[in-house]
C-alpha cells in the first residue's frame, strides 16, 4: 500500500497522527502532490497538529507547483486551488526553520540550482536542507524528518559506538584521538602517524550532524595518512614477490573495494579504508592487487599464483578481509 492511501485510510478513521506520518513518508520519499496536498489540510483545521496557515500554504502551493497542467484541471487539482484562493492572504517564504525530535534544529531554503533530491549540509547548531525553487518547504523538513533519524539508528563511528570527548582509536598504520577544542570550529592536526580533531567546544554531540561533521575531519586526515604511509608498503611487497608498478595513489571517494590495479600495474589505487587494515591485511591486499599483474581476473589461476607469490597466510587473510564482511573501524557514508 502506498504511503498515500495509508494515510488517507487513518485520516478517514481521524487518526491524524498516523495519517501524518504517512503523508511525511509520502513527501519525502516521491514529492507525492497526494500526500503534500492532504497534510496542508492537516495543518489548515489543525488535524493532529496546532493549526498553521503558513505551514498549509506552503503544502498547498508545493503540490500546485509539481502538477501537470491537465492535473490541475482534475478533483484533486481544483481542490488545491480552492485552498490556495482561500489562503492567499498568507505569506510565502524561501525559509524557514524548525526543531524536530530526534534531528535537532533543522533550516529549509528554496534554491533554484538545487537537484532534485534535497540536499543536506551539517553547521553547528542547525542542519540546513536545500530544495528545489518549486517545491515545498515541507519537503525539507520531512526529508530531514525521516531520514536523518535512520542515518542516526544505522551509523556509528566505529561499528559499536559514536564519537565522544576523548575517543581513541590506535592501529597498525595511524593513532586517532577525537576530542573537544577551544573555539567554535572543528580543527585537525597529523603528525607522523598521530591523528587529532577538536570539535566545537557547544558542539552537542547527540545531533548525528556533528558526528558526520567529526567523521569528515577524520576522513581528510586519514587520506592524508594513508598517502603517505600505504605507497612504500606497496613498494615494498612489490620487491618482496619480484614486481613491479608505475603508480600509487589513494582515493577519498567511498569505494566499495579496498584496492583496486588498473592495467596490470599502471596505477593501484587504495581507498582510505585500507590504511586502517592490520598491518598483515594490508600486505595481503598488496599481494592480491599485484597479482592482478600476472592474471588479470579472479579464476584459481588467480588465487594460485597469489599463493605462489605469497603464500598460504596471506591468501587466507584477503579471503578474510573480502568475503567475511570484516571491514574497517570508521564508517564512512
Amino acid at each position: 500500500m502506498s504511503y498515500f492511501k495509508a494515510g488517507q485510510e487513518h485520516y478517514l478513521k481521524k487518526e491524524y497522527k498516523e495519517a501524518m506520518d504517512c503523508f511525511i513518508h509520502g513527501i519525502a520519499e516521491s514529492d507525492s502532490i497526494a500526500c503534500l496536498a492532504w497534510l496542508g489540510s492537516c495543518y489548515e483545521y489543525g488535524l493532529g497538529v496546532p493549526e498553521d496557515l503558513v505551514v498549509a500554504k506552503d503544502l498547498y502551493a508545493g503540490a500546485y507547483k509539481v502538477m501537470f497542467t491537465s492535473e490541475r484541471r482534475n478533483e484533486l487539482g481544483t481542490w488545491i486551488q480552492e485552498h490556495l484562493e482561500r489562503l492567499k492572504d498568507i505569506p510565502v517564504y524561501d525559509t524557514m526553520c524548525k526543531f524536530i525530535e530526534g534531528v535537532g534544529n533543522v533550516k529549509v531554503i528554496r534554491r533554484l540550482e538545487t537537484p532534485y533530491d534535497p540536499q543536506l549540509r551539517y553547521n553547528l547548531d542547525e542542519l540546513v536542507v536545500t530544495i528545489q525553487s518549486r517545491s515545498s518547504l515541507y519537503r525539507g523538513f520531512a526529508f530531514a524528518q525521516v531520514n536523518v533519524p535512520e542515518m542516526a539508528r544505522t551509523w556509528t563511528c566505529d561499528g559499536e559506538r559514536r564519537f565522544f570527548d576523548g575517543y581513541t582509536l590506535d592501529t597498525d598504520l595511524f593513532s586517532l584521538k577525537v576530542l573537544r577544542g577551544k573555539t567554535d570550529r572543528y580543527t585537525s592536526s597529523l603528525d607522523g602517524r598521530n591523528c587529532h580533531v577538536y570539535f566545537p567546544q557547544n558542539a552537542n554531540l547527540d545531533y548525528i550532524y556533528i558526528q558526520q561533521s567529526i567523521l569528515k575531519k577524520v576522513r581528510n586526515l586519514l587520506v592524508k595518512r594513508a598517502q603517505v604511509a600505504l605507497p612504500p608498503i606497496l613498494k615494498e611487497v612489490a620487491d618482496r614477490i619480484g614486481t613491479t608498478f608505475q603508480n600509487c595513489e589513494v582515493t577519498s571517494a567511498v569505494r566499495d573495494y579496498l584496492a583496486y590495479n588498473y592495467g596490470q600495474g599502471k596505477k593501484i589505487i587504495f581507498s582510505v579504508d585500507a590504511v586502517q587494515l592490520p598491518m598483515d591485511s594490508v600486505e595481503a591486499l598488496c599481494i592480491h592487487e599485484l597479482t592482478h599483474n600476472f592474471v588479470t581476473n579472479h579464476s584459481s589461476d588467480f588465487y594460485n599464483k597469489m599463493i605462489e607469490l605469497g603464500g598460504e597466510a596471506p591468501y587466507r587473510r584477503d579471503q578474510n578481509i573480502r568475503y567475511k564482511g570484516k571491514w574497517p573501524y570508521l564508517k564512512f557514508i
